[in-house]
């Protein structure tokens, strides 16, 4: 067994001053590799340069790697970019990828079973650190696609007017969303036996109930007290219990905010951010309906002296405080939080009467000075920053439009005739008959062969190519950044609003009127054409107006209509009212049915 601990003693230092020493013939190859304690095979080999991998004093140990360093670089540029197009690759796609392009190129590897190795990716990430194994964060295609470089700068220069204008400070910069808390929470990572597969946590209930948690914060860390808006009709006290200091209470139907319950939290922003036509403050909201299609929200913040802005659709993730900032620590202190109280209850479920502690208890946590700076910062609203996000970050919507990316042109697709040679002559491989990687039949000797003989070696992205995310067409219209509580927004909205209420009313008149014109028909109708009534006899279902002349004869046969047998049909006189069998009337005209007493009358008049 070989004791590994004793090789590779020497230094960098050490050989690159033996190679120096033996360059300018201080001493023999002998002398010089006792003299800097260098072994002699190792220096031999540096000086005629005999070793492939490695070349002067640089110190490296083992084989070569299966593929080129200059085609592992490519393949982390080609990583990279799909990371950054939201379509990463999961450990199994980059063995499978190295696989492929080992096969394209015909080069001689040691890769079984379709895919490289796992010591074959364990190696590869210890030698490209840039690299590292992540959990992504789900992203839908509408924010992959609506978080884009456009709607940013128009983003920013709206705001950038705006603290021209007014010229805010940053206890005058504020930003409002809601998040949902369920009575069911998610539970934490615990700590089990290594290898069990199922590892359970309690919780309340498979399902749990909403509740809307309105937040509101500014560039200076303070915040507003929360609302909170249960689903339920009626409100009860008990659900205040444990609540954070000046907490509003609501109830809706759904468990989420409405137009009439944003009104209400406008009133209790304006009674703790004192804003007034003097001292105007900046109110960041996302384009929610309930926000930007709220008539009387915008007239009260007009009133008041509150500036609201909207944020551009689908990119809320990346340009609001709150979502950036707070909401993440705040749901995962009310996790613990419920995780604690359901430890100490055990025989007992969470509901809407414990959520109010729940959030007290984390929102002590989450809402802190450093958390809102952070969350302004990062979105580049307080201190200011246009170019917080760089371009690489819209690298995703330029896939999806076709383009050109800058990044795309910093990757080396093409690799130089001298690294192809190079490759060539590592692998003893003749590229213009590539084998699979168990024949032996494939070690030819290249030497000789010029450049231009070797064909053009296949990219990695030709191998893999990047998925290309095509924006739909949409019929409806994207929000984008508006002010809305400027005046052309507010009229435009009133506008509106009167032409929904005129169509409405006119859509009424036009009913009541159809309606008056149904009705006039058929009172007319009536008086020219009484309608003949006919009923069966249902024992045990008569209605009170048939009770009352259940006792009435047949005109006809004077037989009693109570005697009479089951679904027998009836027929009712148009003139006198009176009633006969349907079979006794031999046959008359049922539509106009005249009993025999008011024909023989109006025969004689």
């Amino acid at each position: 067994m070989s004791q590994r601990g004793k090789y590779g003693k020497w230094s960098e230092t050490s050989m690159q001053e033996a190679l120096n020493a033996y360059e300018n013939n201080v001493a023999g190859l002998n002398e010089i590799a006792r003299r800097y304690k260098v072994p002699k095979a190792t220096l031999k080999r540096r000086i005629d340069d005999t070793n492939k991998n490695v070349h002067g004093c640089e110190k490296k140990f083992g084989r070569s790697t299966d593929l080129p360093l200059e085609i592992e670089n490519e393949i982390v540029n080609h990583v990279l970019e799909l990371e950054r197009s939201l379509f990463g690759i999961t450990r199994n796609d980059l063995r499978k990828l190295a696989y492929d392009v080992a096969e394209a190129n015909g080069i001689l590897h040691r890769f079984k079973n379709g895919k490289a190795g796992k010591k074959w990716y364990y190696c590869f990430m210890s030698r490209h650190k840039e690299l590292s194994l992540r959990q992504p964060e789900p992203t839908s295609a509408a924010r992959a696609t609506g978080f884009n470089k456009e709607k940013v700068k128009a983003f920013f220069d709206c705001l950038t007017s705006l603290y021209n204008e007014y010229n805010f400070s940053p206890s005058c910069i504020y930003n409002v969303d809601e998040t949902g808390l369920s009575t069911v929470q998610r539970p934490q990572k615990i700590i089990a036996q290594k290898g069990k597969h199922q590892i359970g946590a309690l919780t309340s209930g498979e399902r749990g109930v909403n509740t809307t948690c309105v937040c509101c914060l500014n560039a200076a860390g303070n915040y507003v007290p929360p609302m909170l808006i249960f689903k339920r009709i009626r409100f009860k006290d008990e659900l205040k219990a444990g609540a954070p200091p000046g907490t509003e209470f609501a109830c809706s139907e759904s468990g989420w905010i409405t137009s009439e319950l944003f009104v209400k939290w406008l009133q209790h922003f304006i009674s703790f951010a004192k804003p007034s036509t003097d001292r105007k403050v900046l109110l960041i909201l996302d384009g929610h309906t309930t926000h930007t299609k709220n008539l009387e929200a915008i007239l009260l913040a007009r009133k008041h002296g509150i500036v609201m802005l909207s944020l551009p659709s689908h990119t809320t993730h990346r340009l609001q405080p709150c979502d950036v900032s707070f909401f993440k620590p705040l749901n995962s202190y009310y996790n613990q939080a419920a995780d604690k109280w359901l430890r100490t209850n055990p025989s007992q479920n969470i509901t809407q009467f414990q959520v109010s502690a729940l959030l007290g208890e984390a929102y002590a946590k989450a809402a802190s000075v450093g958390n809102a700076l952070s969350g302004f910062a990062k979105c580049g609203i307080w201190p200011l920053d246009p170019n917080v996000f760089d371009d690489s970050e819209y690298v995703c919507l330029s896939t999806s439009t076709s383009s050109t990316t800058s990044f795309k042109n910093q990757v080396n697709s093409e690799i130089t005739e001298e690294v192809i040679q190079s490759a060539s002559q590592l692998t003893n491989i003749d590229y213009s008959n590539p084998l699979a990687s168990t024949s032996t039949s494939c070690l030819l000797n290249t030497k000789g062969k010029s450049s231009s003989e070797l064909p053009k070696r296949k990219s990695v992205s030709e191998v893999s190519p990047v998925p290309i995310l095509k924006r739909k067409s949409r019929n409806l219209a994207l929000s984008s950044t508006t002010i809305i509580t400027d005046s052309p927004y507010k009229n435009d909205l009133e506008k509106k609003q009167l032409k929904k209420i005129d169509a409405s009313s006119a859509t009424r008149n036009v009913f009541s009127s159809a309606k008056a014109t149904s009705k006039g028909k058929s009172s007319k109708l009536d008086n020219k054409r009484p309608i003949t009534k006919r009923r069966s006899l249902q024992h045990g279902t008569s209605s009170e107006s048939e009770s009352e002349d259940e006792d009435c004869l047949c005109l006809v046969c004077l037989f009693p209509y109570s005697k009479s047998n089951p679904g027998e049909e009836w027929i009712q006189c148009r003139i006198c009212k009176k009633w006969s069998h349907l079979k006794c009337i031999n046959g008359k005209n049922v539509n106009f049915y005249e009993c025999i007493n008011c024909e023989s009358s109006s025969d004689s008049d």
